[in-house]
Formats: structure tokens, C-alpha cells, sequence
């Protein structure tokens, strides 16, 4: 089984700009994460807000202004070209793309051998239904639910 990645498709300035937003935003936690001396709190004192604030700047949409990113490149030492560099953001979108393709596979795989069309019952997963009686976890007034059948 084979899995497409659909990457969104660019049909004016705005998206351009929220893709390139993206971008920045998902380059700028990849080196964040790398990083052994540049951490939010650092980004934070030198933009003179709170550590709550920059996650939000670096989180939110449209938070991250050209003068923002081109500080946080100086900061982290690398050029506002590498910011904006999208091939990382889409190896890791190809990559979690297959990783859940091979997990649908594995699934699909796994229900193949235990469900057989027609059966008025869903496979069983062995979780979230006892033996007798209703699933763990609801809540119900109904005695007969609540019991176990012998």
C-alpha cells in the first residue's frame, strides 16, 4: 500500500505567505530543538518578553515579523535563508506520511485476520470491552449492563 502526501496547493499571496509562515515557524523549533545554548527563554530576554510570549510568537500564525526572524537567525546563527529553507518541513511531512502509512497497513492488516465481513460485531481489540457486560469506563444506571452474564 502506497500513500500519497497532498501538499497544499498555492492559489494566492496569503497562502504563499502562511506557507512561508509555516516554514519559518516549523525551521525556527527544528533549531530550537537542536540547539545546545539558544533555548525560548534566551529568544525571550532578547525580545524583552516572557517565555509564555515567545512560545506564542514562535507557535501562533503571523506572530513573527521579518525583524523578529531575521534576530532569531542571528541568535541561532544561521541565515534568514535557512529559516525559510521549506526541504526539512517536507522530508518530515514525507516521513510522518509513510510512518502512517505503515501504521494503516499494519491495522488494516491486524482487523484482516480477526473480522470477517458480515459479522454483526466489530473486531474485538481486546480493549474498552469486558467479557459480559458493558464497556469499561460507562457510566450506566442499568443493573443488567453493570453485571457479569455466567
Amino acid at each position: 500500500m502506497t500513500s500519497q502526501i497532498v501538499m497544499p496547493t498555492l492559489t494566492g499571496e496569503s497562502d504563499h505567505a502562511d506557507y512561508e509562515d509555516s516554514v519559518l515557524r516549523f525551521n525556527i523549533k527544528l533549531l530550537l530543538a537542536k540547539s545546545q545554548n539558544v533555548t525560548q527563554t534566551v529568544l525571550a530576554k532578547k525580545f524583552g518578553i516572557t517565555t509564555a510570549g515567545m512560545s506564542q510568537k514562535i507557535n501562533k500564525p503571523g506572530r513573527i515579523s521579518v525583524r523578529d526572524a531575521v534576530i532569531i537567525a542571528d541568535e541561532l546563527g544561521v541565515t534568514l535563508g535557512d529559516l525559510l529553507d521549506d526541504r526539512a518541513m517536507v522530508e518530515d511531512i514525507e516521513r510522518r506520511g509513510r510512518e502512517v502509512g505503515q501504521l494503516l497497513e499494519l491495522t488494516q492488516r491486524g482487523r484482516a485476520s480477526s473480522y470477517k465481513p458480515g459479522d454483526q460485531s466489530a473486531p474485538e481489540s481486546g480493549r474498552g470491552r469486558e467479557a459480559n457486560g458493558a464497556p469499561r469506563g460507562t457510566r450506566t444506571h442499568n443493573p443488567r449492563l453493570k453485571r457479569t452474564l455466567l
